[in-house]
């Protein structure tokens, strides 16, 4: 479908491959008549499981007029290709690389519900300096060349998931530019680059799912926010030292962390934290109200202004959390507040994450006396379908606690 009906949505259009090549046809003629010179946003996408053996035959051996038609025009600002089911599109993609016509494209996304074996290497080298490039189920050649080098000098975000036969050292060679790093499922199995320093003086975020990283070889000067999953398998020692030597790091997303010793390794390693991300472990909340019981001689955490918590058990008792509110979100001159006088101020935002089956009694009354409830925004912090099982709460900016002492203190 196209969207015509105001001039701010004639820039987007979605093409299935699924559907009649001749609606197809028609649908980029209207498309091409009134995106003008406005950036465009065309979309591409194909379900293999719903097509019949002629379509599946067709996605390997033809030429698409139609996308020709449509990345013709005057810009494009972003450009996603939607490949889903069992096919192997990588004939598809091989065979239309010519559509691009060495176009200006700001944000490239290729998904590929089916891993190929052929390389995207001639399709990127095609498309001039991009912005944003998101690959999923792809690989690249035997080597990263120069070819690349043009259409990925400018690329600020990279999200790479289940790509391999490559070396990011040298994916980073050729993105000089880059501020954010997803990887998902990443490993090499190229040992002579084990020991070669990964190094970037502009990366500000990384966010590291299920991939193996040699993090004693890490360097990023600049690096503000780091991100992991729910659950980690690998081992994970040599990540301690590079927290320790990115001093830059304030902002932590760990969900792999979940036994005391870690929450207090991590208090220790990095105090300068001012955004947490973590379960809802009683030892963390804990922690968080008086570090004296875990022996640390400074509050843990003594700049944190932002903390986001996950409830999705039983095992985080309500008590628990209103002493820890006390102690870290009540202002100073708060009746209730327990707050170090060494702390400079309480929390500024609060976010409670708590599973649907477990918001009533106590939960449901503070919550609702103390915190607005919100749409998700956090994508992929714990790796679970958060917007069907969970709900999101936060505090709201004005009048924040002022009905926390309405509320019963259990201790």
């Amino acid at each position: 479908a196209v969207a015509i009906s105001t001039p701010s949505l004639w820039s987007k259009v979605t093409f299935s491959l699924n559907i009649d090549t001749e609606k197809n046809n028609s649908l980029a003629e209207v498309f091409t008549t009134r995106v003008k010179h406005v950036p465009a946003d065309i979309r591409i996408h194909a379900y293999s499981d719903y097509m019949d053996e002629e379509q599946l035959a067709e996605i390997g051996s033809s030429k698409y007029p139609y996308l020709r038609r449509a990345v013709s025009v005057a810009s494009i600002d972003t450009l996603t290709l939607a490949l889903v089911g069992e096919a192997d599109f990588g004939a598809f993609l091989i065979g239309n690389m010519d559509i691009i016509y060495d176009k200006a494209i700001k944000n490239l996304s290729i998904e590929v519900n089916k891993y190929t074996e052929e390389p995207i290497d001639s399709f990127l080298a095609k498309c001039l300096p991009m912005r944003k490039l998101s690959l999923l189920n792809l690989r690249f050649g035997s080597t990263l060349d120069k070819h690349l080098s043009l259409g990925l000098s400018n690329v600020t975000e990279l999200s790479i998931s289940m790509v391999y036969h490559f070396s990011l050292l040298s994916l980073l060679r050729i993105t000089p530019m880059i501020q954010k790093l997803e990887l998902w499922d990443y490993y090499t199995e190229n040992r002579e680059h084990s020991d070669e320093v990964w190094e970037s003086s502009t990366l500000r975020s990384l966010s590291v799912f299920y991939s193996r990283i040699p993090w004693e070889h890490i360097r990023c000067s600049q690096l503000t926010r780091i991100q992991f999953p729910k659950y980690w398998d690998w081992n994970h020692a040599s990540f301690w030292p590079f927290l320790k030597r990115t001093s830059t790091i304030t902002e932590f997303s760990g969900g792999f962390i979940r036994q005391s010793q870690d929450f207090v390794r991590l208090a220790n390693t990095a105090p300068q934290i001012t955004s947490l991300i973590a379960e809802a472990r009683p030892s963390l909340l804990e922690l968080l109200t008086d570090s004296q019981d875990f022996e640390l001689q400074e509050p843990a955490f003594p700049d944190l202004i932002r903390l986001t918590i996950l409830i999705w058990d039983d095992k985080t008792p309500y008590s628990t959390l209103e002493k820890f509110i006390r102690a870290r979100c009540l202002p100073r001159d708060h009746i209730l507040s327990t707050m170090d006088h060494r702390l400079a101020h309480p929390l500024k935002a609060l976010t409670v994450i708590i599973e649907r089956d477990l918001f009533n009694g106590q939960w449901k009354r503070l919550l609702e006396a103390n915190f607005i409830r919100i749409s998700f925004s956090l994508r992929s912090v714990f790796l679970i379908d958060v917007a069907s099982y969970f709900l999101m709460w936060r505090t709201a900016r004005v009048h924040v606690w002022d009905n926390f002492d309405v509320q019963p203190l259990e201790l």
